[in-house]
């Protein structure tokens, strides 16, 4: 029914002496909220932000080195990005880029890029080819094997298809809370119109324009004038409380428990509240950051080939650096690790992000006489080599 037929219809047949019309305008305007891509993205900058802070360390020989690998990794991959930078690449386009496929990291002149896009062709028992591969705009030629690109993927390479799947029913949802929103907060008006201004020859017209342009107009303005004319009188209707946003905060939260399950992040730390930090991060790391560090330690070290695993080349992306460290709260255990002989003192130091010390005795292990043999007590009184290492007696 068009709007003349309905004014017709409810108005210039009416036999009361005055007609009404009920107006509406909702105050909030904006577009469809975007919690999926929000919430995704949450995840996806939480576990970026923690591989970025861990160190990528690299043993040759069996023993940890800070060579031109280490420097690339841990700090200038490439002379457009800081490994930080280079890091939270690869970790948003393994999630967000066409996650199935993985981000690709390709090796070109002794500098490692993330491949903004690239296509691939799978080669049966062989090892896989890659080509189109584009970096910064720049198109690299020539294909590559899987041997000589790195590729990293989720463990569940399809996890956004299954959280786009979800938010087909919850983004229906989420618009019903929304849209229910609008209209208990909306302003909510009643135009009284004389029965003879109704009858008129001109009423469609001046209607049409005054309902449909300048009335509303005026209602939805910050501020505004409205001319009233005689024969039509405007008041505001009373709706009630006004509505109330829990619901939307509800499936948003929702929504962001749900994404943070699928990528194994606890939902106080998705949702910015947490109580019980040191545990919840630990949850974390263990759940959501550290399989992803061994995906990337098994890639950069496969690499390498067999032969060079065999004489001891690896890399291992340590986590242990990722978490926050108060010296003061550590004291104690800091000083366990030394004297059980676990760990010497720039051991130590390093993990708690503190410079080494260039004398010899930082890097001898201690051990006290609580934790030797009552048979072998004479047997520490000197310092002696075992299995290549210094160890000193100490006295607590």
């Amino acid at each position: 029914m068009s709007l003349k037929s309905w004014i017709y219809s409810n108005f210039l047949e009416s036999k009361s002496n005055n007609v009404e019309a009920v107006v509406s305008s909702n105050k909030l305007e904006g577009g469809t909220l975007t919690y999926k891509l929000l919430a995704v993205q949450t995840a996806a900058s939480l576990i970026a932000n923690a591989i970025s802070k861990a160190e990528v360390k690299c043993y040759v020989n069996g023993k940890s080195v800070k060579d031109d690998d280490y420097f690339a990794l841990n700090y200038r991959p490439n002379p457009n990005q800081n490994s930080s930078q280079f890091w939270n690449e690869v970790i948003n386009r393994m999630i967000w880029n066409e996650c199935e496929k993985g981000a690709l990291v390709l090796p070109w002149n002794d500098r490692l890029y993330c491949a903004e896009s690239y296509s691939y062709t799978e080669n049966g028992l062989a090892a896989n080819l890659y080509n189109n591969i584009s970096i910064n705009g720049k198109n690299i030629p020539g294909t590559f094997t899987a041997d000589e690109v790195y590729l990293f993927k989720l463990e569940n390479e399809a996890v956004i298809k299954y959280i786009d799947a979800l938010f087909n029913d919850y983004g229906l949802i989420l618009q019903y809370a929304i849209n229910a929103y609008k209209k208990a907060n909306g302003t909510k008006m009643k135009l009284k119109i004389d029965s003879v201004r109704a009858g008129s020859k001109d009423f469609n017209e001046k209607y049409k324009n005054e309902i449909t342009k300048e009335l509303k107009k005026f209602i939805s303005a910050e501020n505004g004038v409205y001319p009233q004319f005689d024969g039509y009188d405007l008041s505001v209707l009373d709706m009630g409380d006004a509505g109330s946003s829990s619901d939307i905060q509800s499936i948003r939260k929702d929504i962001f428990e749900m994404v943070g399950n699928a990528f194994h992040i606890p939902s106080s730390l998705m949702l910015g509240n947490v109580n019980s930090m040191k545990d919840v991060i630990n949850l974390f790391i263990t759940e959501a950051v550290d399989p992803i560090a061994s995906m990337i330690s098994e890639e950069l070290t496969a690499k390498e080939g067999l032969n060079e695993f065999n004489s001891g080349t690896r890399f291992e992306v340590d986590t242990t650096l990722i978490n926050h460290v108060d010296l003061f709260d550590i004291a104690g255990e800091a000083d366990k690790l030394i004297s059980a002989g676990i760990c010497s003192i720039n051991e130590v130091r390093e993990k708690i992000k503190l410079s080494e010390i260039n004398e010899e005795w930082a890097d001898i292990h201690y051990i006290t006489k609580n934790y030797s043999d009552m048979n072998g007590m004479n047997e520490f009184e000197e310092s002696e080599e075992i299995n290549n290492e210094k160890i000193l007696s100490a006295s607590e």
